[in-house]
């Protein structure tokens, strides 16, 4: 599934983190599988989780009001993905 380290998030010397969001950054091209399958995996493996942070045009509420495409938002899609 991956080929690659997954980096994991730091704490600042002096800091403590109260880990709310204990946020994976995927390094899709590293991974022999896809998003949704990392996703599969983790939920099978009892691993509560979900994403944050969708993008606006994303929203369910914009989606339907909006002719805003993902294409519209490559910056945004890259860092969703």
């Amino acid at each position: 599934m991956l080929t690659a380290p997954l980096p994991l998030p730091t704490v600042s010397t002096g800091c403590k983190h109260a880990w709310h969001l204990y946020i994976l950054q995927l390094q899709l091209e590293h991974l022999t599988c896809d998003r949704d399958e990392i996703s599969r995996r983790l939920g099978a493996a009892g691993v509560a989780h979900s994403e944050h942070f969708i993008p606006l045009h994303r929203q369910p509420y914009w989606r339907v009001r909006s002719a805003l495409t993902p294409a519209h938002f490559p910056v945004s899609e890259q860092a969703f993905q």
